[in-house]
């Protein structure tokens, strides 16, 4: 901590005196490393959105009389039928 210090003030110090000083080179990105993704999601993308708590217990009830349904295979169902009331392809595929 005591090198920061004294660089900034040697630096204040230059400055003062009316010296250049020398442009912090510039942070360059480099390529981003490969991320792990898990074989079942290759191919799919992540849409998701925040609701009040009373949602998720709604899901668990469902479950409680479904529990082979996973929340996915619920959310897929539920966006089958938005898709069906807005006359738009029914893309959501279901594990089943």
């Amino acid at each position: 901590m005591a090198t920061k210090k004294s660089n900034l003030q040697n630096a204040l110090q230059q400055q003062a005196k009316g010296q250049v000083i020398d442009a912090p080179v510039p942070i360059t990105q480099t390529q981003p490393s490969k991320v792990y993704k898990q074989p079942s999601r290759v191919g799919k993308t992540n849409i998701t959105g925040y609701f009040v708590p009373a949602v998720k217990s709604s899901f668990r009830m469902i479950q409680t009389k479904h529990p082979e349904k996973k929340i996915q295979d619920l959310l897929g169902e539920a966006l089958n039928d938005l898709f069906a009331k807005y006359n738009v392809p029914q893309t959501a595929q279901l594990d089943e």
